[in-house]
């Protein structure tokens, strides 16, 4: 059994609930947008759906974590979307990334031979802990969306670029 809910270094609001209810009763966790729209793997808003997400804007302005993952990154000889992505697996979550690109496909595939020491994980935990509340106590990302038919979920996505 799994559940899939959004997780990231910049959303770390499922460390306060989901996960411990999952580690508890055996459930795996599947991260989406494990690189907030991008913006761990350092691209610049380019698209609407990247622009209007409060994830994504605060992870793309926030030097602490940013520098954080630089300096991992530059470390191992990664890349800050490998290291994100390879932060989620140390915290028992299997992320998956989105990408339309093939080049991108293989790197973020690489995240899977990056290890993190426990130093590492902390510095990345320090750097993004402001993250754990910030967006609330309590997971919750789809208490409105649930109502929206998931035809219209789809066609609000594209309209902005996503999807």
């Amino acid at each position: 059994m799994s559940d899939q809910v959004e997780y990231s270094l910049a959303y770390r609001t499922p460390e306060l609930d989901v996960a411990k209810v999952a580690r508890a009763k055996g459930i795996g966790i599947i991260a989406y947008s494990p690189l907030a729209k991008g913006a761990l793997a350092g691209v610049t808003a380019s698209r609407a759906v990247q622009r209007v997400d409060p994830r994504f804007k605060a992870a793309a302005s926030d030097r602490e974590l940013m520098d954080a993952l630089k300096g991992v990154a530059g470390r191992l000889g990664a890349t800050t979307a490998q290291v994100s992505l390879a932060w989620l697996i140390s915290k028992g979550a299997v992320p998956i990334p989105g990408t339309t690109k093939p080049d991108r496909a293989r790197e973020l595939a690489g995240s899977a031979d990056v290890k993190l020491s426990p130093e590492d994980v902390e510095l990345l935990d320090r750097a993004s802990s402001k993250f754990v509340t910030a967006w609330g106590r309590e997971y919750g990302n789809l208490r409105s969306i649930r109502y929206v038919p998931c035809a219209l979920q789809y066609l609000g996505l594209r309209a902005m670029g996503g999807a």
